[in-house]
């Protein structure tokens, strides 16, 4: 039973192997290093974070202080005796340096919300100034309740002009609040206290909030922003919270990480950072790693495609060699530069080395077998034309086998088999047809057809007396070779009787190579058809030659 080889499935090549390899390796590195990475710009994020709610710590603490400086000032005002003896002109001239020491307005007003003393009007003015924003009778009102001093949120003075905050100190007299003091000051003079520096310049904003969840102070944009309303998601925070952080969008629209504390007046200091700013260490991550990661793959396929040629060429020359040494032909030469590769070819050079020893023994030994075989024939037959068949009979075997040997039994060429046939029985003959290679089972099995043919030719044929000619003529036909071996004479048999070497050549021709004889009788000779199938259940006979 013939074994079935199986056909493999096509696979990738050596140097896509080490392309995939490479990139196995490359991922789980790069996943490492994006990790690492990863959580160092988290720790950067984390720590321009922490940075944002000091920096919100500072600008409140400095708030409240701003606040608690202009209460002491009021408060140390309200114990003057001008004010306790009502002598209002004295009062303003205190109230006047007070306020130019504090950059403020200092107004004494009646409950009613009348202006008594202002720092902006001269005493006597009439008629007085009576307050009427709402934020600022909210804040009386409330510090007649509690009889404490009462920050505001922003309101318009009563020039009509500027806006201002203002704290709201009771003058209390007999234990009840008779008249109320209040110092003014811009939201400009709350917005020097938030000074961001270089920050600014990245972005940051800074603003104070108040308690009615309006601007009072902004580093950018002030004029545009002051007195308008927060945004939604900052006020709903600071409802719910003294301090914390969010994400949300500032009013003019940038979208930014922004923290938050709520002093003890109600103001709400808060500090924004973009979030471009914030994202920046991991966009920054992601575009170095993406460029890195780039440069790698790049190097990684420029790489493995370098060092796969050449591990390619050291593979297909082993491929080759097993080619080579498989149809017993010379090796290529190759290189030792990979050690395993190298190790494989020493080893097919071995291998070669001594099936070509075992080769030339063998031949060596068919050799000597077949003289033995000849020279035993000889001594055994005593019929001098027996010995002549016989011994041209192991001849023909013996010449097929030093063509096959010569050729390293790959096969050899129809046309020089013949002509070396032919030459050894000293047969003239004429050749026509294309190149064909016969295989060793071929070549044996009509080396010995046509000696029979030559040798009948020379006793029963056209050559035996000598004026004759033979020639042959082959072609393919439908996957079949077609030989013609015509003898041509003035004095031809009228039979072709067929002896024992007929007998041979039906023998080679019908059972070995599965094929038929045919002879047929022409005008001036004969001609004998020997015909087989190049390939049959037998085995391949023989393959067209380059130049067929």
């Amino acid at each position: 039973m013939i074994a079935q080889i199986m056909t493999p499935k096509r696979g990738f090549s050596l140097r896509v192997h080490l392309i995939i390899f490479g990139l196995i390796c490359f991922i789980p590195a790069s996943l490492a290093v994006w990790f690492v990475g990863f959580n160092l710009a988290r720790a950067e994020q984390r720590r321009v974070e922490g940075q944002a709610f000091r920096i919100v710590q500072d600008f409140s603490q400095a708030v409240d202080a701003e606040v608690s400086a202009l209460t002491k000032a009021l408060q140390a005002l309200s114990s003057s005796p001008a004010l306790e003896m009502r002598d209002f002109a004295r009062f303003r001239d205190q109230a006047v340096v007070v306020a130019a020491d504090n950059a403020a307005v200092i107004a004494l007003r009646e409950l009613s919300g009348r202006h008594v003393v202002n720092t902006l009007l001269p005493l006597g003015t009439t008629p007085m100034p009576v307050t009427t924003d709402p934020v600022l009778i909210a804040a009386d009102r409330r510090v007649v309740e509690t009889r404490k001093p009462v920050a505001t949120d922003l309101y318009i003075g009563v020039t009509g002009k500027r806006p201002y905050v203002t704290v709201v100190m009771p003058v209390v007299a007999g234990n009840e609040v008779v008249l109320l003091l209040s110092m003014a000051i811009t939201p400009e003079r709350i917005g020097e206290k938030l000074r961001l520096g270089a920050l600014a310049q990245e972005g940051w904003l800074a603003a104070v909030v108040g308690a009615d969840r309006r601007v009072i102070a902004r580093t950018r944009d002030f004029e545009r922003f002051v007195g308008r309303p927060a945004t939604g998601d900052l006020a709903r925070a600071i409802e719910t919270a003294k301090s914390g952080s969010l994400r949300s969008v500032t009013l003019d629209g940038v979208a930014v990480y922004t923290v938050f504390q709520t002093g003890d007046e109600g103001w709400t200091t808060v500090v924004s950072v973009p979030e471009d700013v914030l994202n920046a260490p991991v966009t920054r991550l992601h575009g170095f790693l993406g460029l890195v990661a780039a440069l790698v793959v790049a190097a990684t396929l420029l790489g493995t495609w370098a060092y796969g040629r050449l591990l390619g060429g050291e593979l297909s020359t082993l491929a080759e060699n097993a080619r080579r040494m498989s149809a017993h032909r010379p090796l290529e030469p190759y290189s030792l530069k990979v050690t395993e590769v190298a190790a494989a070819q020493l080893a097919f050079a071995e291998a070669s080395e001594t099936s070509d020893k075992l080769l030339r023994e063998l031949d060596h030994r068919v050799k000597n077998t077949l003289s033995i075989v000849q020279s035993i024939a000889q001594r055994t037959v005593s019929s001098s034309a027996e010995k002549a068949a016989l011994s041209g009979r192991i001849a023909a075997l013996s010449r097929a086998h030093e063509a096959l040997s010569e050729a390293r039994w790959e096969g050899v060429r129809l046309a020089g088999l013949l002509e070396s046939v032919c030459l050894a029985e000293r047969v003239t003959i004429t050749m026509q047809g294309p190149d064909v290679l016969l295989t060793a089972r071929t070549a044996t099995s009509l080396a010995q057809a046509w000696q029979e043919l030559c040798s009948n030719a020379k006793q029963h044929g056209v050559l035996a007396n000598g004026d004759g000619a033979v020639s042959a003529r082959w072609e393919i036909e439908d996957g079949r070779l077609v030989f013609e071996w015509r003898e041509e004479g003035t004095r031809v048999a009228t039979q072709y009787n067929p002896a024992f070497g007929l007998k041979i050549v039906d023998l080679c021709v019908v059972r070995q190579l599965n094929g038929a004889v045919s002879i047929m009788p022409e005008a001036s000779g004969w001609l004998i058809r020997l015909a087989f199938p190049l390939e049959s259940e037998l085995g391949v006979a023989a393959t067209p030659g380059a130049g067929a």
